[in-house]
């Protein structure tokens, strides 16, 4: 996929960013860093996720892996720093 190449879309462009952020975040809160730009970027607009009862892990953000301790890893951190926004 080539998001950045689709000049025609202004939607398309904007999903590439947020998808892009929110991954940067999500790698920068594994290797446990402080900062990277994709974070402070997708900190702006996590408050915009999509919840259902306060979950946003696959309902905002889903993963496609079956890979249990991924989820759960991502659970935890989701939990420390957006379910209090």
């Amino acid at each position: 996929m080539y998001y950045a190449r689709c000049n025609h879309s202004n939607i398309l462009q904007l999903a590439d960013i947020i998808i892009g952020a929110t991954r940067h975040w999500i790698e920068t809160e594994l290797e446990e860093r402080e900062y990277s730009i994709g974070k402070e970027l997708a900190e702006l607009f996590f408050p915009k996720f999509y919840k259902y009862q306060g979950k946003i892990l696959g309902y905002g953000i889903n993963v496609a892996s079956n890979n249990e301790n991924l989820k759960s890893e991502l659970e935890n951190i989701i939990n420390k720093n957006l379910n209090n926004r």
